[in-house]
């Protein structure tokens, strides 16, 4: 009688528990396949953690954006109706064009490096920042 499992139907915890469970002294050779049930979960343990590094990664190179975005936007906003609202209050650029100059100057440097941030952060994930194979080192 030539009898197959169907693998498929069966879950990842349901085979890991079949496996855990093989009678080693009547099925020395089932027995062995244990190793190959670690070096899954230490690889599914490996993806897990790069999803969540990713993930982070993401969320940070998207909060950058929006907050060099914000500051640009407010800052060209700001100077061009010459006047700044905050928390310390307004500022009309008539009334102190020093003082107003450098809050323009303070917000498109911020948001410049935010922006420049979330590009390094792209470009050394996708591999295009600090090329290893060069043709200078051959």
């Amino acid at each position: 009688m030539d009898f197959k499992i169907d693998y498929t139907r069966y879950s990842n915890e349901e085979l890991r528990d079949a496996l855990a469970h093989i009678d080693k002294d009547k099925y020395p050779e089932r027995a062995k396949e244990k190793r190959s049930t670690i070096q899954v979960k230490r690889a599914e343990k490996i993806k897990k953690e790069k999803y969540h590094a990713e993930m982070g990664n993401l969320v940070i190179v998207v909060f950058l954006i929006f907050t060099g975005l914000f500051a640009l936007i407010t800052g060209y906003f700001d100077w061009y109706d010459g006047v700044s609202t905050g928390r310390n209050g307004t500022l009309l650029r008539a009334d102190d064009y020093e003082k107003f100059d450098s809050l323009i100057r303070l917000r498109v440097l911020v948001g410049f490096a935010c922006l420049s941030g979330a590009a390094y952060k792209i470009l050394n994930k996708s591999g295009l920042l600090h090329n290893k194979s060069s043709k200078c080192d051959r």
